[in-house]
């Protein structure tokens, strides 16, 4: 059995996505420490420009506390904001209006917990992409290290992505995980001219629908168990 371990991330981005559909189990690392300025908090959207951050407004001075107990400025609109982006930069997309129903209902309000807000969106994104993996928490089984993933969960392999090995406080010496080869990101025809690598995977599938799953896991390198 292989399991991922995944920062919870706001809308994830391709690597994220393909690693989960790979794996036997998602570990979602809700107990490892928030960090500013990652995709825990602020994801990519495709715009007529090139591409935007759209950003979670954070209260101050959470830096380092576990990602289950962070908090989001209820005082923002910023579901309001973030909805009316989706809808500019991706309403002429294929398949925009084939996942609108089920994507409109996240921005209906504003959680102040970042963990329901990232959980809600991952779970959304790999429900597009008809990836079925079981998730699980790392709190529901008192993880808190890479190194004790594979006893507690009697895993054969850990997998964690290249692009994650500093958020996730990976070592690459250690035998209790396996740390993936880089990602090669897939160039994938987008709704605007050109290409932006780093999207967020639901730009992917705006534009190909359940196809988006094949393009995303052509870029993946997993290692044997």
């Amino acid at each position: 059995m292989t399991v991922a371990v995944v920062p919870l991330e706001y809308f994830p981005p391709l690597h994220s996505v393909a690693l989960m559909a790979a794996a036997d189990r998602v570990l979602w690392a809700d107990t490892w420490p928030y960090r500013r300025q990652t995709r825990q908090s602020r994801s990519k959207l495709r715009n007529p420009n090139g591409w935007q951050w759209i950003a979670l407004p954070m209260w101050s001075h959470q830096h380092g506390r576990p990602l289950r107990e962070v908090k989001i400025d209820g005082n923002v609109p910023w579901h309001e904001r973030q909805w009316r982006a989706f809808m500019y930069n991706y309403r002429s997309t294929m398949y925009f209006e084939y996942f609108e129903d089920d994507l409109a209902p996240l921005f209906d309000t504003a959680p102040e917990q970042l963990q329901a807000v990232n959980e809600a969106t991952t779970r959304c994104t790999c429900s597009f992409a008809q990836i079925d993996t079981p998730f699980e928490r790392a709190s529901a089984h008192g993880i808190e290290a890479l190194s004790e993933v594979r006893s507690t969960l009697q895993a054969e392999a850990v997998w964690v992505a290249h692009e994650h090995q500093e958020e996730l406080g990976a070592d690459a010496e250690s035998e209790a995980y396996t740390v993936l080869a880089p990602y090669e990101h897939p160039t994938y025809r987008q709704n605007f001219d050109g290409f932006e690598p780093g999207m967020a995977a639901i730009d992917c599938l705006f534009n190909y629908g359940p196809e988006a799953t094949r393009i995303m896991a052509d870029g993946l390198s997993v290692p044997a168990v």
